[in-house]
């Protein structure tokens, strides 16, 4: 075996010392039968032409010595190789418009697979990833999903699962020697949640049961807080750190990357005071035990379910890793599906670029099999040129993918899933080989058939003139296909972007541009008058040049939930308390933020504690609440408000990204106070030019304060269309590709076109027949295909249209503008493509091609 083995390395990687022995032998054997002839009497000519006789032809003799070291099959496909990349530089044009529509395809499914595969495909990076699951509660409620310590208790209980956790999540300050107040992330967390995810402290330890039950103040960071607030030292095991005021000890610091949840700074054990408070903010994740199934377990728990969930909320039970990607798997699906389109599409061009070319070349495939060439070497050439063109399509492709994952990576929102772990790694690059192979075969297979079935008689009949008149329709099949495609994905940019338009011109109902806020958290940092410290903040706020007004807010307009609190109303006959939002504000609020005043006055100077307490209503709370009529003087009662308050004006409502506002009163935060909010500011020019003053002018009325957050609250507006922002944006790339691919299309139907009817088109020119009409012949095809694509493509965009109704805003799916714009668009792109593709029939000589007749 190994002699074999050696016989046929040297054959192949010596090819011209096996070569120059095999001559040696040959003329060896020869030379001992003409002795052998001689011998017989025979003379030297007679002896010499007896010997070959016998010998037969040295060449096939030759054929057949190669054929017997076994590597003929290794030195055809490298001569078929070679003679791929002969061909590919010959047709140097069409070589690199199949080269660039395969780069396009492979490279925009490879970043967009990397995404895909990350968020949704590869388990969360915990051990044994498939047993974690989460417990949520399902209903219209604000906080659907969400539990309460109570239920998290009960739920705990189920024997089927083993380690389990909960924890809920906050915003406080922390602070401590050396270390300047700022926000944190803080994870409150009740059961062993570093165990039941299976990921443990890097430095220090975690927290144990004494710990979790009697919620001491111990504290985990995150390794981010760890290594932008205490400069990675290790001697922070134990140091002292203040959260709203309380000391806490550091007992832990978590390994590099983003553990549940994927906000926080910060662990720390939920506190009894906590615990008692019972509110409905707990996220409860658990490991199957050992041997349970997720049936099983889903059936003990929902058997707790109707026993421990108020009315309205029923159980879920889902791996963790779905519900975390429930926000956003319809966007990356959709992404998916017109990464593929457009794959299937750059297949199409690819196959009419070959199909065009192996029209082009049917006479030199004749010669080929005249001379011998069997059909199956005939396939496996063209096979191999498709190949190479495919191989060096997906090395593009691959480092076209490369910038299209950082493309749609840094477009993506925040609130994409694992969106710092996405890369272009081993197992993306394997299924972008993959992807090459298939795409070649798919491309090159049907071209290559057809060449290698070809009639060599009638066409080396046709030889002569270099052009055939072989026509294919699959040519027009594949130019209608990839036409419908484009209208197809084209559509879907065209009604993103109408909605992006919807929603940037949308009135919020106060005008965000020029407004900046910063968080103001006082709880444990601030023991004074809330009140005056307000109004000092307004006046320190005003007081800094380029600054127009400020004002203080518990909520800002980007949010129209908040508070909750019963009314009764005088005089009115139910007596079942109403719920509304109420939302406390400082004097020049409403100024501030430009919302209307539609009936009434707003707050007053004289709008104090020590005065009847008063209310501002938006227009919701009067239609939904009074039934649309009079407010002003309407008096009600509430546990809130000591003596009630009335209703002296009527303010419009705030629409923030098209939510609808909820009936809400606003109250004074002279008369009702509350600690925390934000300050609001406008200013007269860009917000950034006043931040470091403003920053500073505050910091010298309260130094305690943590100002680390500030907002535009244009940003955050926009951060509320992120995903429709990232659908249009990638929509409208894939758009433009599926046009550009579509053009490539139609210009290869054409040329092809132009190839198959050359000799016709030089006849009918030499015999009188005008240039326009000639070119109007070759245009045929490609309007009809374009025609054919386009009704198609509209057609499948009214069924995807109605998928892709929740993803759009203040447009119809069937929106007749859009619709019409994409297909006159596409038109004229395709018209100018086959025009040019038609140009040669201008440069053709009537004059050679009848000498050739």
């Amino acid at each position: 075996m190994f002699e074999d083995l050696r016989i046929r390395l040297r054959a192949l990687f010596r090819r011209r010392a096996v070569e120059q022995e095999l001559e040696e032998e040959l003329r060896h054997h020869l030379a001992t039968q003409v002795e052998h002839y001689r011998a017989l009497g025979l003379s030297q000519d007679e002896a010499a032409r007896r010997a070959r006789l016998d010998f037969g032809a040295v060449e096939q003799v030759k054929e057949e010595c190669r054929d017997a070291r076994g590597v003929r099959f290794i030195e055809d496909a490298w001569r078929d190789l070679l003679y791929g990349c002969r061909s590919l530089w010959r047709h140097r044009v069409s070589s690199a418009a199949a080269i660039g529509t395969l780069a396009i395809g492979i490279g925009v499914n490879a970043g967009v697979f990397a995404v895909v595969d990350w968020v949704l495909l590869r388990p969360l990076p915990y051990p044994e990833a498939r047993e974690l699951i989460r417990v949520s509660s399902d209903g219209p409620s604000e906080a659907e999903g969400l539990l309460t310590y109570s239920e998290v208790e009960a739920f705990s209980g189920v024997g089927a699962l083993g380690a389990r956790a909960a924890f809920s999540q906050a915003l406080r300050v922390m602070a401590g020697p050396g270390v300047e107040p700022s926000h944190v992330v803080v994870a409150r967390v009740t059961g062993d949640l570093f165990a039941t995810l299976g990921v443990f402290p890097a430095l220090g330890r975690g927290f144990d049961r004494d710990e979790i039950e009697a919620g001491t103040p111990v504290v985990v960071l995150s390794h981010a807080l760890w290594t932008n607030r205490l400069s990675r030292s290790p001697e922070s095991i134990g140091r002292v750190l203040t959260i709203d005021g309380s000391p806490h000890t550091i007992v832990g610091v978590m390994p590099p990357g983003r553990w549940l949840p994927r906000e926080a700074d910060l662990w720390r054990p939920l506190t009894a005071p906590e615990r008692e408070d019972d509110d409905r903010d707990h996220v409860m994740i658990a490991r199957l035990g050992a041997g349970v199934s997720a049936e099983r377990a889903t059936s003990e728990l929902e058997a707790v379910g109707p026993r421990v969930l108020p009315d309205g909320l029923r159980l879920r039970v889902e791996e963790l890793q779905r519900s975390d990607v429930r926000g956003v798997r319809e966007t990356l699906i959709a992404l998916m599906a017109s990464a593929g389109l457009i794959l299937l599409i750059a297949c199409a061009n690819v196959g009419a670029l070959l199909g065009a070319r192996s029209a082009d070349r049917q006479g030199e495939t004749a010669i080929h099999g005249a001379l011998g060439a069997s059909r199956g070497r005939l396939l496996r050439r063209l096979l191999t040129e498709s190949l190479l063109l495919a191989a060096i399509g997906g090395l593009l492709g691959l480092l076209l993918g490369r910038w299209t994952l950082h493309l749609v990576v840094g477009l993506a929102p925040g609130s994409l899933p694992r969106l710092d772990e996405i890369a272009l790694d081993t197992r993306v690059v394997l299924v972008g080989l993959v992807t090459t192979f298939m795409v070649s075969m798919v491309a090159g297979l049907g071209p290559a058939v057809r060449a290698s079935r070809l009639d060599l008689r009638a066409v080396l009949g046709l030889a002569g003139s270099g052009r055939t008149t072989g026509r294919t329709r699959s040519r027009r099949v594949l130019v209608v296909a990839q036409t419908a495609l484009a209208i197809v994905v084209t559509i879907g940019a065209g009604l993103l972007g109408r909605s992006i338009q919807n929603l940037v011109r949308i009135d919020h109902g106060f005008t965000p541009d020029r407004l900046l806020a910063i968080d103001l958290y006082l709880q444990g940092g601030y023991t004074g008058d809330v009140p005056q410290l307000y109004r000092d903040l307004i006046d320190a706020a005003e007081a800094v040049p380029g600054v127009h007004s400020a004002a203080i807010t518990l909520r800002l307009p980007t949010a129209v939930t908040g508070p909750r609190m019963p009314l009764k109303i005088d005089g009115s006959p139910s007596r079942e308390p109403i719920v509304a939002t109420l939302r406390p504000v400082t004097p020049g609020y409403f100024e501030t933020l430009d919302i209307p005043l539609l009936d009434g006055r707003l707050f007053a100077i004289s709008d104090r504690r020590e005065a009847a307490t008063v209310a501002l209503a938006n227009s919701a709370f009067v239609r939904q609440v009074l039934d649309g009529g009079q407010a002003l003087g309407r008096r009600m009662t509430s546990d809130l408000v000591d003596g009630g308050l009335s209703i002296v004006g009527v303010v419009g409502d705030v629409t923030p990204g098209s939510a609808s506002d909820r009936p809400a009163l606003y109250v004074s935060m002279e008369q009702v106070p509350f600690a925390g909010g934000s300050l609001v500011v406008r200013t007269e020019g860009e917000p950034g030019t006043v931040l470091p003053g403003l920053t500073a002018r505050v910091r010298s009325v309260a130094p305690s304060l943590a100002l680390d957050r500030t907002h535009e609250l244009a940003d955050l507006l926009a951060e509320g269309r992120a995903v429709t922002r990232f659908n249009a944006l990638l929509a409208a790339g894939f758009a433009g590709i599926a046009l550009l691919l579509a053009a490539i299309g139609v210009y290869g139907l054409t040329a092809g076109e132009v190839s198959a009817r050359w000799r016709e088109l030089g006849v009918r020119l030499a015999l009188g027949a005008s240039s326009p009409r000639a070119i109007w012949t070759v245009l045929q095809p490609g309007i009809r295909a374009l025609a054919l694509g386009v009704m198609l493509g509209l057609l499948l965009a009214l069924v995807v249209g109605q998928w892709m109704g929740s993803l759009l805003h203040g447009v119809s799916p069937a929106d007749p503008l859009t619709l019409v714009a994409v297909s006159l668009t596409l038109i004229v792109v395709g018209l100018v493509a086959a025009s040019l593709a038609a140009l040669p029939v201008l440069r053709g000589d009537p004059a050679a091609t009848l000498r050739q007749e």
